[in-house]
């Protein structure tokens, strides 16, 4: 690694944001109430699923949000659709700076396609809050820094 560069955690370059654990009882596809991002829907980017809770622990999922999926696949996207309500088993990641959304998506993606591949598990593959601790990156930090404030 090349002296000027600086090793750091994740949760110094970003706020991860974990979904709540609405009631599946409240989710419907007739469109009541907002739509609610699943693990599912985030490929596509598509609404399947609508509820009318709104859970004390909720977050909005806003466009532009950097969204990863915490079962199966770790990919980073960037949500391009309307706001939404953020499930359980799915994060968003928050840039602590706000130019620098690329550099944090580009960061994150090689970093969880390394966890998603060393994974193993009898049935689906989970990534926690545990495991992201961990996640290291290696960057350019104080231009990074300096180019986003």
């Amino acid at each position: 690694m090349p002296t000027s560069w600086t090793q750091t955690g994740i949760y110094s370059l970003a706020n991860i944001i974990y979904g709540a654990p609405f009631a599946s009882k409240q989710f419907n596809t007739e469109g009541n109430g907002r739509p609610i991002i699943r693990i599912r829907d985030l490929k596509d980017q598509q609404f399947a699923t609508y509820t009318t809770e709104v859970h004390p622990k909720g977050y909005l999922l806003h466009p532009g949000d950097i969204v990863v999926g915490m079962d199966g696949e770790f990919r980073p996207y960037i949500w391009g659709n309307d706001e939404a309500w953020l499930n359980q088993r799915v994060c968003v990641f928050e840039n602590k700076r706000p130019n620098g959304k690329a550099f944090l998506y580009f960061t994150i993606k090689p970093l969880l396609f390394a966890i998603e591949q060393t994974q193993v598990a009898t049935t689906v593959i989970h990534i926690g809050k545990k495991i992201l601790m961990l996640l290291k990156s290696c960057s350019l930090i104080q231009n990074y820094w300096m180019l986003s404030m």
